[in-house]
């Protein structure tokens, strides 16, 4: 990879995209049969919004699985839906002409995630609403949430509301006050 970054044509499904990777971010552009970028259907992802970079295809949800493959490779990366302030996961499976071209990819992309891997939290402190998710809280986080965070390489300590009373009775100092964790 060079100081301006990657690119080369890559496949994504059955169709052929330019995809350009910079110290900032992951694009991918759509290509027509005379190899002319359609530049309107152009879609960027900040590498700061990249979760994971898996060799081969990789399934997340409902649970994760990866098929081996010798030209694929899978970039997880975080988006909002619609105009709402909620996250989604999202998922593209790029396949490279050769896997040489993969391997250059896969560590080109590793590379940035480890220069932005500092601006992410390395350890999170996890409090689970007992009633939250119709009182499913906790399955909830285990199946979803939580394998997000081990791909992302963020360690969790995980506490339920048990925990939290506890936590928070213990947190008094000898004047009464309360200490917020």
């Amino acid at each position: 990879m060079t100081m301006e970054g990657l690119q080369s044509s890559l496949w994504i499904g059955k169709k052929k995209h330019w995809t350009t990777l910079c110290a900032k971010c992951l694009s991918w552009t759509p290509m027509d049969r005379q190899n002319r970028k359609n530049k309107d259907k152009s879609r960027v992802v900040p590498v700061s919004e990249v979760v994971a970079v898996q060799e081969g295809i990789m399934e997340f949800l409902p649970y994760r699985k990866v098929q081996v493959s010798e030209r694929d490779f899978t970039v997880l990366f975080v988006q909002r839906s619609g105009h709402s302030p909620r996250w989604t996961l999202g998922r593209r499976v790029f396949s490279a002409p050769s896997r040489d071209l993969r391997e250059l990819w896969v560590s080109a992309l590793r590379t940035c995630l480890q220069q932005h891997i500092r601006c992410r939290p390395q350890r999170l402190l996890v409090f689970i609403n007992p009633f939250g998710g119709r009182g499913h809280g906790r399955k909830i986080y285990q199946s979803q949430v939580s394998p997000l965070f081990e791909l992302a390489g963020i360690s969790t300590h995980v506490l339920g509301e048990r925990e939290r009373e506890q936590m928070k009775e213990g947190g008094r100092d000898q004047r009464g006050a309360h200490c917020q964790c």
